[in-house]
């Protein structure tokens, strides 16, 4: 809305400066509350609140965020799934490992632990760590880690511990990791559920003020056309 001053004359002996920059703001007519209902289509400010889109934004967002979430929540579903077993493309998957494969996951993590006490403990011996001779360095690990890598793998499996096979030969191990992922699952899946529910509750709210806000200005808009009919047919019948 432009507002534009009404000038006045030099002669009036005002400058520029003292004029009034609100002379045809109605100030009481803004602030005012309203005396109908029908007010509400004929002020601007209010008129306004009524035909914002912001509501309709946020409904929209909202229904974004549930098409997320449940794509997420799609796929944590699908991992659970074949993690129990319960896919029947992934009928056959097992958890097992084979001694083998125990033996070098072992080898390779006592090589790791090596490695990473060796570079520890050349870096406390070493006052800065710019001194470190890379050479001496990379030598101290390769002779913890060469004997490790040359052993060679037996024709039969070594006797594995306890802790890493039942009496039934289950890798307790792997079956533990493998619970722990599912009970994880499982939660990520339920405050996936709870979020989406969230949202959609918000969704329905944010519809339903939008449809009660759009009645409200069809019926508003209605009772203030019939207002200004009935004023007009007033006004003719007091003009003759």
């Amino acid at each position: 809305m432009v507002i534009k001053r009404k000038r006045r004359r030099i002669e009036d002996g005002l400058s520029d400066e003292e004029e009034d920059p609100y002379t045809l703001i109605n100030i009481e007519d803004i602030l005012s509350p309203i005396e109908v209902p029908t007010d509400i289509v004929r002020r601007p400010a209010l008129r306004r609140i009524l035909r914002s889109t912001q509501i309709d934004a946020l409904a929209k967002t909202s229904m974004e965020f549930i098409e997320g979430e449940k794509n997420f929540n799609k796929v944590l579903c699908r991992l659970s799934a074949i993690l129990h077993q319960d896919d029947p493309r992934y009928l056959d998957l097992t958890f097992d490992r084979t001694p083998a494969q125990i033996k070098k996951y072992k080898e390779d993590t006592e090589a790791a632990k090596a490695a990473a006490a060796t570079l520890t403990a050349a870096k406390n011996e070493s006052d800065a760590v710019d001194d470190l001779d890379p050479k001496e360095l990379a030598e101290k690990v390769e002779k913890t880690c060469v004997p490790l890598e040359a052993k060679k793998e037996d024709d039969e499996p070594k006797e594995l511990e306890e802790e890493d096979y039942t009496e039934e030969g289950v890798d307790v191990e792997a079956r533990s990791i493998v619970k722990r992922v599912k009970e994880l699952l499982l939660e990520n899946i339920n405050y996936s559920n709870e979020y989406m529910s969230c949202l959609q509750e918000a969704r329905n709210k944010l519809c339903k003020a939008s449809m009660q806000k759009e009645a409200l200005w069809k019926e508003l808009l209605s009772a203030a056309k019939e207002e200004d009919r009935r004023n007009k047919a007033f006004e003719g019948r007091e003009y003759n």
